[in-house]
């Protein structure tokens, strides 16, 4: 291996991990600020109803066939090939390909929205206000799925910098409006609106940063070819069931609960889902960075470097996630009080568990993004079945038996099940040890046992104190914990020498952090 190659690809995926981090904790941050500013003004039911609003249009855009996940792939291959006729080809095709579909879905959903809604348990009073904000929805779907296109095309040509800027832009007025209109008095249509509104100034900073990047980019009609959408949707559609599945294990509670329990379980559900998202938000993003070089390198042939990316990638990994998790479970009440203002039972044990099948999901997330930029679609396909199975035939089972935790439990025993098979099956197939997966796994966990015995201690000794006194104490006991696991965690990291002479050659330019981290040798 070369290493100008390997520091020319550190330095790529570093500054597009950068990008993506920054842009990804400013949505947390504006995300958390929205949830509880939202949820006071609609009530549990009204915001039931807004989540479930996402909920499907994220099933809709399902329709695409697969196509935002084949077009990553595919521009970066362009890209490594210089291709500019395949790569505008693609571009005309799929604009062509979204606006037909959008028209269809308005054409056919559009007059049976009274319909459908009509069968559902929706709290009195809510049914006209529920119907007028899915309509709206179907036109959101439409400026969503052109924002897809040209947010692959930026992630193909690896200028992350340039996506997680224009969310970050946006999120600005989507806080500011989602406040005005609520304080005036707005409802559930107000609240789509200034979504659509957004997302339009998104679709238009987006072509504007596409054309920036490459100026010779340009819609030309002539250049459409069935050939094109043929070729993404045959890699694509093989990718759409572990998309399903994703989809199934964190949007189909929802609709089952609404199905079978009160609807402001819902609510509760999607409060729990929040905290625990942040699992995968942000290891999710180093997935993001990757899959570019991992599609550029399997083009190339490179596979000296793509192992070497792998197996450095999965131990930083870990290394993020696995602290996450346990920091999680231990401070949750904290978490909760400070942000909700009070501890809900049911919110606290939807992050318990929701939490758990997220972080196996998120374990072997390096193993799908090198399969998948490799080729290894099938596999992942049957993951895909596997774990979409599980969940829905789980959580269905145990709703109608236990009510809302059996969708708790379902999730997460369906997301862990699935997970341990995929890397099983990665580590037969691809010639990696297993074993040595898990005695890095044994050994990461092992050096966060000090830390969570500390945090442990400290949290017991807090808890009364922090759960009486509203949001300060519990503010205050949370920053506490998390500098005393981190302050122990990294002094673990040192001692047990986890990090090498390699991983300092590779990062220690630009993580200074990486030196004071490596044992020193010999």
């Amino acid at each position: 291996m070369g290493t100008d190659s390997d520091q020319s690809i550190v330095k790529r995926l570093f500054r597009n991990t950068f990008a993506s981090v920054a842009g990804r904790m400013w949505l947390i941050a504006s995300n958390l600020f929205l949830t509880p500013l939202i949820l006071s003004f609609l009530g549990q039911d009204r915001f039931a109803v807004w989540v479930l609003l996402w909920t499907l249009i994220l099933y809709f855009m399902m329709l695409d066939c697969g196509l935002g996940t084949a077009l990553v792939k595919y521009f970066a291959e362009y890209k490594a090939r210089n291709d500019e006729q395949a790569f505008d080809g693609v571009v005309a095709t799929v604009v062509c390909f979204y606006l037909a579909l959008g028209a269809m879905v308005l054409v056919v959903v559009w007059p049976l929205v009274s319909w459908i809604a009509s069968f559902m348990t929706l709290p009195q009073g809510l049914l006209g206000e529920a119907v007028a904000m899915f309509r709206l929805g179907l036109i959101i779907l439409v400026i969503l799925n052109l924002i897809t296109l040209f947010d692959a095309m930026l992630r193909g040509l690896q200028r992350m910098e340039l996506t997680n800027l224009t969310l970050v832009v946006v999120s600005i007025p989507n806080v500011l409006g989602s406040y005005l209109v609520l304080h005036r008095g707005g409802g559930l249509w107000e609240l789509a609106m200034v979504a659509g509104a957004v997302y339009c100034l998104q679709l238009c900073l987006l072509i504007g940063f596409a054309k920036m990047v490459r100026p010779s980019l340009r819609f030309d009609g002539h250049a459409v070819t069935w050939g094109a959408l043929r070729m993404l949707m045959s890699y694509g559609v093989r990718l759409q069931v572990p998309r399903l599945a994703e989809l199934v294990s964190f949007q189909a509670d929802k609709l089952l609960l609404w199905a079978f329990v009160p609807i402001h379980y819902v609510t509760f559900y999607e409060l729990g889902a929040k905290v625990s998202s942040v699992l995968v938000d942000l290891p999710h993003i180093l997935f993001a960075v990757v899959f570019p070089t991992v599609s550029e390198l399997s083009e190339q042939r490179d596979y000296d470097r793509l192992w070497m990316l792998y197996h450095r990638a999965t131990k930083y990994l870990w290394l993020l996630s696995l602290p996450l998790l346990i920091g999680m479970w231990l401070t949750s009440h904290f978490i909760l009080q400070a942000w909700l203002g009070h501890v809900s039972s049911d919110v606290h044990v939807a992050v318990l568990l929701l939490s758990t099948g997220y972080w196996s999901a998120i374990s072997v997330g390096m193993a799908l993004t090198l399969g998948a930029g490799m080729g290894w679609v099938d596999p992942i396909m049957k993951a895909g079945f596997l774990q979409t199975g599980l969940n829905l035939g789980l959580s269905l089972l145990l709703i109608v038996t236990f009510g809302y935790k059996g969708a708790l439990v379902g999730t997460m025993v369906a997301l862990v099940s699935s997970n341990v098979y995929v890397l099983t099956r990665f580590c037969r197939e691809f010639g990696r040890s297993l074993a040595d997966h898990l005695r890095l796994l044994g050994r990461v966990l092992w050096i966060n046992v000090p830390a969570a015995g500390v945090t442990f201690a400290v949290q017991l000794i807090l808890t009364d104190w922090a759960l009486r006194g509203g949001r300060t104490p519990a503010i205050l006991s949370l920053l506490t914990c998390v500098f005393l696991y981190g302050a122990v965690y990294l002094v673990s990291i040192r001692a047990a020498g986890v990090m090498d002479q390699r991983d300092q050659e590779l990062l220690g330019g630009r993580v200074p952090m990486v030196q004071l981290l490596t044992a020193r040798s010999g």
